[in-house]
């Protein structure tokens, strides 16, 4: 179920609410350090072909979360690096370093852990 709201009323009256819009319109309607947590994951490095029809400003987005998280509060990223001649993109270290560098953000801890289901890349035919 989602949930359409009007983002004008305060971020206390917004608890436990699902928005479904552009998140970067409607980040720059909340208050500055309102939110303790975020936790979103972006289609993983050209794992899926969006035929040119998807693109994301990444450090944008780092901007408005940084904006919105309150002291102590934090950003978490499921994301997953691309694989291309047996070497991972590092896309998701790319976009750490650029927010702690440009942005401000301080990383706390870099989590990599082993899902179930289809490993995905080369070394599932080992």
């Amino acid at each position: 179920m989602v949930i359409k709201m009007d983002l004008a009323r305060s971020t206390s009256e917004k608890l436990n609410q699902i928005i479904q819009a552009d998140c970067l319109t409607e980040l720059e309607r909340l208050e500055e350090r309102s939110i303790h947590l975020t936790i979103f994951s972006p289609p993983y490095d050209g794992i899926r072909d969006y035929k040119s029809n998807w693109g994301f400003n990444f450090h944008a987005l780092g901007e408005q979360l940084f904006r919105i998280t309150k002291d102590g509060g934090v950003p978490v990223v499921v994301i997953g690096d691309g694989t291309k001649d047996f070497a991972k993109s590092l896309t998701s270290f790319r976009l750490a370093v650029d927010w702690c560098d440009a942005i401000g953000w301080r990383l706390f801890e870099t989590c990599i852990y082993k899902r179930d289901g289809n490993p995905g890349a080369w070394w599932n035919s080992r």
